[in-house]
């Protein structure tokens, strides 16, 4: 009878953990948005049109989505002519603060 205690009381700790992952993550969308967006200025990020104009890149070019307990996603596309660079930025989002992960650059064609 008491493995069945320790059992259920295990699963709830689980559980909880995961929630508390889960609010985290979606309460630091914009926070992840925000450091992600002052990473971009400052390493000077921009892009090209077709005409070689220079184009600065925007906070509303940003998307972010929880991809897990603590984890969220920064989507962000930079323009070179026809083409662009499609990044993802990692951010871990804890409940007392959001730090950067690593960077994912993906080539479209």
């Amino acid at each position: 009878m008491k493995w069945k205690t320790w059992a259920i009381a295990a699963s709830a700790v689980a559980v909880t953990a995961v929630g508390i992952g889960y609010a985290s993550a979606w309460m630091s969308l914009s926070g992840c948005q925000d450091a992600t967006y002052a990473d971009i200025q400052l390493r000077n990020v921009f892009g090209r049109d077709l005409w070689g104009n220079k184009i600065v890149m925007l906070r509303s070019d940003l998307s972010a989505h929880v991809t897990g307990p603590f984890s969220v996603d920064v989507w962000y596309m930079v323009p070179r002519d026809l083409h662009g660079v499609r990044h993802r930025q990692q951010c871990q989002a804890l409940p007392w603060r959001q730090r950067l992960g690593p960077r994912h650059d993906y080539h479209m064609m």
